[in-house]
């Protein structure tokens, strides 16, 4: 039995892909429980909700699966047990949850969803560890449902398991994470010292960082971080040290400079398919901006222009007491913190953006927006997906 779970935070994703009926044969709600809602959106939004008024910075939820093997097949008691395990040792009980059944080519493996807040006293579980505690309640329910064991993989073997956040960034990214791993295995092999790999790894679009906590790290051209030990088929860590021995960490960009260098990388000139279909630089440009749709008129139109209609200056405000307008200043940063969160959801997922949730920002995103229009937004996106990167990377250093 394999299980992996992280936190998460897009509402829109995961309302889209548990429920996925082309890459399953079978996707089925199985549990709604501690939410008033009877549909998958309506229960993920119900828990956004109660996460708004906590500190969960967007990464509200944690979603887990549990996988036997192919040829196993538990009974609904033994499911239910093992949902109620995993919820227990992780330390989600009484928490919002919900349980959506897959069945892929003939295999049945469950989705879990909690909200990470606990309703009664808003606050938010520390996921810190999650790996281990995956790995020990899947050896439990081993041996209590007399599974065949699946080996626990040593620190050395576990670069070659991606964990969930890597998948979803590779799914946000579109940079397939197998074929990253044997495009820089490739180079790796081809090279014989660390600075000819530096040198052909950036030819081919990567820059080698010096992390935090790593000896080095690639950025991709999404300006997504990776462990340069994580991407590498073969060698183990010590050998990455070894070989990398004379690349000066110091001479390095760090992973935030590197990401900063990325995403700000001109686009790409035009490739042949996109000529096939007619487009010119400027019909790309348009066709990538963010646009609009108003519910008050029903039109859709380009961010800018949306803000030229309602964006015309400051106005007045009376005066109140000091304790009122504290009220009012954390009751609208709540709400801008929705807002940004289902904007963040909407351009992951390339829908248009809703009215209502720009008209929900601060004062100083609208002034921010006003002057920088749609980079402002992305700017904004893009830094609340490296908070949620950092706050793994401190789960990941608790677990150590």
């Amino acid at each position: 039995m394999i299980i992996k779970g992280d936190p998460a935070g897009s509402v829109a994703y995961w309302s889209k892909h548990l429920l996925r009926d082309d890459t399953n044969e079978k996707a089925e709600i199985r549990e709604i429980s501690g939410l008033s809602a009877t549909d998958l959106l309506g229960a993920l939004r119900e828990m956004q909700a109660v996460a708004s008024g906590s500190r969960s910075e967007g990464n509200f939820m944690y979603q887990a699966n549990i996988n036997p093997l192919a040829h196993e097949h538990l009974t609904p008691e033994q499911w239910k047990e093992a949902i109620d395990t995993l919820e227990r040792n992780l330390g989600l009980e009484g928490h919002q949850r919900v349980v959506v059944e897959h069945i892929k080519e003939g295999r049945q493996h469950y989705h879990v969803i909690w909200n990470r807040v606990d309703i009664e006293t808003m606050k938010v579980a520390d996921m810190g560890g999650n790996y281990r505690i995956h790995t020990d309640t899947a050896r439990a329910l081993e041996a209590k449902f007399n599974l065949r064991p699946t080996p626990t993989p040593s620190p050395g073997e576990r670069t070659h398991r991606d964990e969930l956040w890597e998948e979803r960034a590779a799914e946000r990214s579109g940079i397939d994470i197998k074929a990253m791993r044997e495009e820089v295995t490739k180079i790796w092999n081809s090279t014989s010292t660390g600075a000819e790999f530096k040198s052909a790894i950036e030819k081919h679009g990567y820059i080698l960082a010096r992390g935090d906590r790593r000896d080095f790290c690639l950025v991709d051209r999404a300006g997504d971080a990776h462990s340069l030990a994580r991407r590498l088929d073969g060698p183990k860590t010590a050998d990455v040290r070894e070989r990398m021995s004379d690349v000066s960490r110091d001479d390095l960009p760090t992973v935030q400079e590197a990401r900063e260098t990325q995403r700000s990388t001109p686009p790409r000139e035009i490739e042949p398919r996109d000529q096939r279909h007619g487009l010119d630089s400027a019909e790309l440009n348009d066709r990538s901006a963010l646009k609009v749709m108003d519910a008050a008129t029903g039109t859709v139109e380009k961010l800018g222009d949306f803000l030229a209609d309602f964006l015309t200056g400051p106005s007045p405000t009376p005066k109140r007491d000091p304790h009122t307008e504290q009220v009012e200043r954390i009751l609208a940063d709540r709400r801008a913190l929705s807002a940004l969160q289902r904007i963040r959801d909407d351009i992951e997922s390339g829908k248009n953006l809703r009215g209502e949730d720009l008209r929900d920002l601060t004062a100083g995103h609208l002034s921010n927006l006003r002057a920088k229009g749609d980079s402002y937004l992305r700017e904004l996106v893009r830094q609340m997906e490296d908070e949620r990167e950092r706050d793994r990377d401190r789960g990941r250093q608790r677990e150590r």
